[in-house]
């Protein structure tokens, strides 16, 4: 494809690549430039892994506006997804990958059967990678002749999930990745109070 730019997500810095210009999240950038370290140590040759560190004006514009980037492939907000097909018609007509914004629910209907299961994984789905994903559960579609049962089986289920140094392999839900982010959880833990249904 020749030049391929990636505008990587910061709950997945590891995830993505090929032979690429890589700019990392802001609040991820070690980690990309770890993995940089290794592929110098691992023998890949120079110019094949190459990271570009940086706020999305002055990085991720660029590389969206290059006529030598072939394709761009960005995971994150739908906002700035949509400046990356403006940046594409605006150069080269670049080819560009997005994965924006998701919204992933869980549908359960009324022939469900092993309500463990279901719930093991609805909890796992909504929470795994500390519930910074992405494609994160973030709505749970219950028939209402399951709605009593298998509420009281996703309660028990998160009781398993504690909190504590994301370090310590003991504990599978940590801190968050920085304040705005936590703040937005907070804000959308509102909303879902106002939003319940009885």
């Amino acid at each position: 494809m020749g030049v391929v730019a990636c505008v990587l997500p910061w709950n997945f810095p590891l995830m993505m690549g090929n032979s690429v210009i890589i700019k990392p999240a802001e609040s991820t950038s070690m980690t990309t430039l770890k993995v940089a370290e290794l592929a110098i140590e691992a023998g890949i040759p120079a110019g094949v892994f190459n990271v570009l560190l940086g706020f999305g004006p002055e990085v991720g514009e660029p590389l969206g506006m290059h006529d030598d980037v072939q394709v761009v492939s960005f995971t994150g907000s739908t906002a700035t997804g949509r400046h990356f097909l403006r940046y594409s018609a605006l150069s080269n007509l670049k080819r560009v990958v997005l994965e924006c914004g998701g919204k992933s629910p869980s549908v359960i209907l009324s022939d469900a059967k092993d309500l463990d299961s279901i719930a093991d994984n609805v909890v796992n789905a909504a929470l795994w990678n500390m519930g910074q994903n992405c494609t994160a559960n973030s709505r749970i579609i219950i028939h209402k002749d399951l709605k009593t049962a298998l509420t009281q089986k996703i309660i028990e289920k998160l009781d398993e999930w504690q909190t504590g140094d994301p370090l310590d392999p003991q504990y599978m839900l940590g801190s968050i990745i920085n304040k705005p982010q936590y703040e937005k959880i907070l804000r959308y833990i509102e909303i879902g109070k106002k939003r319940v249904q009885p």
